[in-house]
């Protein structure tokens, strides 16, 4: 009887384990900011695209996410919270209510439409149909499944408002019309398994990547004709969601986990946050070659006097030292007559000389990698050597030239 008891238990802990971990959900936008919501639905994370935790979405008090869909243009989220059966439209700075629907039924997925007509699709459990509403929160009409898929898993609507239907259960996808008509149905075979799929996106060409959970990806044109598989290297666990950022087009896939990966088109694995609610949160601060535009997440973003440059002679790159250490609540102090710059963070003191390969970090002498100079007017400084000396680590991203300065 004991062993029997004992059995028991196990399958319910094995159960809710199973239960909570697929309660966490992934999204993201085109301010390049990925959205990790935890099992309990009580905090959303937000994720730079290097993989930085830098801000929370503000949640108003007493909401719990049970479902959640971001808005792909950035803006908001829609949030459904089980226990109040209601839709919520949340502002994703003030954490502002903009509107609440009531939904009598349990929500299966939430999806919102990368078209400038924008609609959300709201799935029901109960039935598998899905109800398509403004972005206003008005009710446009529902999608029945008329026995077409047997789950839906997981819903998507793409740029043309064309609403893709993942059904698990039944080993299909169904490619919609907005008015629920069927344009397109594709079933597994020996060729195309679909017995493990389990989420879906569009990339920025309207490419559509169905995710299986041993961490392969089908992808099809918009009109739903299969065009390549490949397999994720080196994947960390199985996947349950997959979410494309719309601006950059990176992949991102959330793991059984917990873990979140960042990969390529070709499958290989840039990076996995391991444990993203453990994280600890970071100040930001990215550049590009050759642009003026300063973006410090969190913040409102800057245009520089002079862009960030790679220097010819030596192959370093130089950034603005004040628009960055000020970014990090750094004061900066200039002596004209030696040209030498004061940079105070903390209990950190920095002396650089314009032309000189030697800095000084709280009295004690280091050498440059190379010497500070001087462009339009502006003290440009070796990035590496200042951003490591203020405690921050430096992402180089070589596909876009793009430059990221973490510090915790």
């Amino acid at each position: 009887m004991k062993k029997i008891l004992s059995s028991f238990l196990l399958f319910l802990w094995l159960f809710q384990s199973v239960s909570l971990g697929a309660s966490q959900q992934i999204g993201s936008n085109e301010r390049n900011y990925v959205y990790i919501k935890n099992p309990k639905g009580q905090e959303i994370r937000i994720f730079e695209s290097g993989g930085n935790y830098f801000q929370d979405f503000p949640l108003p008090s007493g909401i719990v996410v049970n479902t959640m869909g971001v808005c792909p243009c950035g803006g908001f989220i829609l949030a459904w919270d089980e226990a109040k059966q209601k839709l919520y439209h949340i502002d994703d700075e003030s954490g502002t209510i903009d509107w609440q629907i009531p939904i009598s039924y349990t929500v299966g997925s939430i999806t919102i439409s990368k078209h400038k007509t924008r609609y959300a699709g709201v799935s029901n459990t109960a039935d598998q149909s899905i109800s398509l509403y403004s972005e206003k929160g008005n009710f446009i009409r529902t999608i029945q499944s008329n026995g077409r898929w047997k789950e839906a898993t997981d819903i998507y609507l793409d740029d043309w408002n064309h609403l893709w239907v993942l059904d698990k259960v039944g080993k299909k996808v169904f490619l919609l019309t907005e008015k629920g008509t069927t344009k397109n149905e594709i079933s597994s075979s020996h060729s195309l398994p679909l017995q493990k799929i389990v989420s879906l996106s569009s990339d920025r060409a309207g490419y559509m990547y169905v995710l299986n959970t041993d961490n392969t990806l089908h992808i099809f044109d918009r009109t739903g004709v299969f065009q390549t598989t490949f397999s994720v290297k080196q994947s960390p666990s199985y996947s349950s969601g997959i979410t494309i950022d719309p601006s950059l087009n990176y992949i991102y896939l959330l793991h059984t986990n917990g873990a979140f990966s960042r990969i390529d088109k070709k499958g290989t694995l840039q990076y996995t946050v391991q444990s993203p609610f453990q994280e600890k949160k970071k100040n930001i601060v990215q550049l590009q070659i050759g642009s003026r535009l300063l973006i410090h997440y969190g913040s409102t973003p800057s245009v520089l006097d002079f862009a960030p440059f790679i220097d010819s002679t030596t192959g370093r790159t130089y950034v603005p030292i004040r628009a960055i250490t000020e970014s990090f609540g750094a004061t900066v102090t200039w002596e004209s007559k030696t040209q030498t710059v004061i940079i105070v963070l903390d209990s950190t003191r920095i002396e650089l000389q314009i032309g000189n390969d030697h800095a000084k970090v709280n009295g004690k002498t280091l050498s440059l990698e190379a010497p500070p100079t001087i462009v339009e007017n502006r003290t440009f400084v070796p990035l590496r050597f200042i951003s490591e000396s203020l405690g921050a680590t430096v992402q180089w991203f070589s596909e876009d030239r793009v430059i990221k300065i973490v510090r915790s």
